[in-house]
């Protein structure tokens, strides 16, 4: 895979295709300098929460988060992968604490196992946990509403 890194308009971006001579893109990542600052002040939890593949590149788009001191949420990073293999979430981790400079503490996702395998592999230092909304949401459908 080939992997490049530019810093445009106050952005860092990080990119990756199959070869240097591929116009296909698998990855991005990117963050401004207003992101890059939010993770520096509020670094102790983010969650990484991939969507479907829902636009017209069929690409699965990635929002970085953490939760700022009034507790609300603010992005810190966007990423998008072409597909949710192995190879592009790692990918797409990796490029988190290239950009930021750091790896994080605490990461919070769905309950793919594909997604907490390669936490485990790229952030073996952080902890991972499971976003309770994730939890909530799968809960209402696996409990019969007599309860």
């Amino acid at each position: 895979m080939y992997s490049e890194y530019a810093e445009i308009g106050g952005f860092d971006v990080r990119m990756n295709t199959q070869s240097m001579f591929d116009d296909v893109l698998d990855a991005i990542f990117w963050a401004d300098e207003r992101e890059k600052a939010y993770y520096a002040e509020f670094d102790d939890v983010i969650s990484f929460d991939e969507t479907l593949p829902t636009n017209k590149y069929q690409m699965s788009f990635v929002p970085v988060t953490t939760i700022d001191h009034h507790k609300k949420p603010v992005t810190i990073g966007l990423g998008l992968i072409r597909n949710e293999s192995n190879d592009s979430y790692s990918w797409l981790l990796k490029a988190f604490p290239k950009t930021h400079g750091k790896e994080p503490t605490l990461v919070l996702t769905d309950q793919d196992a594909t997604t907490k395998q390669d936490i485990v592999n790229v952030y073996p230092n952080s902890n991972h946990q499971l976003c309770m909304w994730h939890i909530m949401k799968k809960l209402k459908n696996m409990v019969s509403d007599d309860l």
